[in-house]
């Protein structure tokens, strides 16, 4: 996630906790707090957090009614159509619809509102999906952005401002996408 990174920090959807894990790792943002709405997940969550000597506070809650009052940085891999798994996950292809495509847009949408509303002024937002939909990626964002003047894109992040791409056809990998967003500081 780069530079920026500070705590409190928290993983607004963090089942199965590979990134929570990771980050506990690899920054020095504390508290980290790894949420998840699903109690079962977040007991994988905690488990994989034992297994390797992390220790994140775990917090059962649905992101869109965070238990948390703010944070200096959050992350939300939000739940999305996995299009850009398909190669691994082939099944997943069966369970895409126009409507459940337009649900989750609705969903990313009420959980990137809430995400926002904890970050306090100067604080970072990281906006991420496993997708390749337009809608639930840089049509998100821009919503987002014409929504909430008071961020923007982050220009001091790794990508200096540009929202990262990853295409399974130019890196044999699984898709992604990811958005760096920097609430201003009003001061």
């Amino acid at each position: 996630m780069g530079p920026g990174l500070e705590g409190p920090f928290v993983d607004l959807c963090a089942a199965p906790g590979g990134k929570a894990i990771g980050l506990w790792f690899a920054s020095d943002a504390r508290p980290l707090i790894a949420a998840d709405v699903s109690p079962e997940r977040l007991r994988r969550v905690g488990e994989l957090a034992a297994a390797t000597g992390a220790r994140p506070s775990l917090v059962a809650m649905d992101g869109r009614r965070p238990a948390v009052r703010e944070a200096r940085s959050v992350l939300l891999d939000a739940p999305c159509s996995g299009t850009g798994v398909l190669r691994r996950r082939p099944d997943a292809r069966w369970r895409l619809s126009a409507a459940r495509l337009e649900a989750l847009v609705g969903l990313q949408r009420e959980l990137l509102g809430a995400a926002a509303e904890l970050v306090t002024e100067g604080g970072l937002l990281v906006y991420a999906t496993c997708s390749l939909e337009p809608e639930e990626n840089e049509g998100q964002v821009e919503r987002f952005l014409a929504d909430r003047p008071d961020f923007e894109r982050d220009a001091t992040g790794p990508l200096e401002g540009k929202d990262l791409h990853v295409l399974p056809w130019d890196g044999d990998s699984d898709g992604a996408y990811a958005s760096r967003l920097r609430k201003r500081r009003t001061g």
